[in-house]
């Protein structure tokens, strides 16, 4: 891993103007199946957990609390290796067309796929382990975070505090934001050390139990420009999305929407 990010960047624009097709159509068949299959169960896990919480509704400094308490920490667990099992998946089905690429060999749609769905519960090992290690990691500092909350900002509503911003509010910002502001950079840190474990599961045959570990390994002294390309690919894809926001903005509350019919004067309006 002596290549570096210029060089990197270089080399996936290369790959990605061969296989750019089958990356957008794999990807558009994943977030189809997340929106249809997996989004609705991932509410249903959370519905459950705050149903066993014998909360239906949270206060908003409730919330943290819940977060760091046992169901919520299920909750959590649940959600997020549903979420992140998906997300694997996906990347594993990319991967596989992404290396082809690598090797002059063409992999389609139904070829990528199948080798995602070959490895779901592999992958799915994997996504669970990297929650909850995540949460290890994530744990200490929210609940720094909801404790700060509770002393300096329980005794009126949260409204309160961001309608009248008393000391004590200032206060809260400067100690969570710096408690979330070291969760972020420790969690980014492991991360980078973390983003070879999928692909050596899915290549060298890594089992899960062992593949976050090997890629700690084979990332050491190169997790600042494994950092730098992930970053840069965030703000590529956030960047693209805003400006497709900006060019196709959401429709305004209250907009008619007109369905004419063919024959004069017969116009239908509705409002929405």
């Amino acid at each position: 891993m002596t290549t570096r990010a210029p060089r990197i960047f270089a080399l996936a624009i290369r790959d990605l103007r061969r296989s750019w097709w089958p990356l957008v159509t794999t990807g558009t068949v994943y977030r189809l199946a997340t929106l249809v299959l997996f989004a609705p169960l991932s509410g249903l896990a959370v519905t459950v957990f705050l149903a066993l919480s014998g909360n239906t509704i949270l206060a908003d400094q409730d919330l943290l609390l819940l977060a760091t308490s046992p169901i919520g920490l299920a909750g959590l667990i649940v959600a997020g290796a549903l979420s992140l099992g998906v997300l694997a998946l996906e990347q594993a089905s990319l991967m596989t067309i992404a290396r082809g690429a690598m090797h002059d060999v063409d992999v389609g749609l139904v070829d990528a796929i199948a080798n995602g769905v070959n490895q779901t519960v592999r992958v799915l090992q994997l996504a669970l382990r990297l929650v909850l290690r995540g949460l290890l990691i994530a744990v200490p500092f929210l609940a720094a975070s909801g404790l700060v909350g509770f002393v300096l900002l329980s005794e009126f509503d949260v409204n309160y505090y961001l309608s009248n911003r008393p000391p004590a509010f200032w206060t809260a910002v400067l100690l969570i934001g710096g408690l979330l502001g070291t969760m972020t950079g420790r969690l980014a840190w492991r991360i980078a050390g973390w983003s070879l474990a999928l692909p050596l599961l899915l290549f060298e045959g890594v089992e899960a139990s062992e593949a976050l570990g090997h890629s700690q390994s084979r990332t050491a002294g190169h997790r600042w420009t494994i950092g730098i390309v992930i970053g840069s690919w965030a703000l590529m894809g956030m960047l693209l999305s805003t400006l497709a926001g900006c060019k196709y903005p959401p429709a305004k509350p209250g907009a008619l929407i007109v369905s004419r019919s063919k024959r004069p004067g017969r116009g239908r309006y509705a409002a929405t």
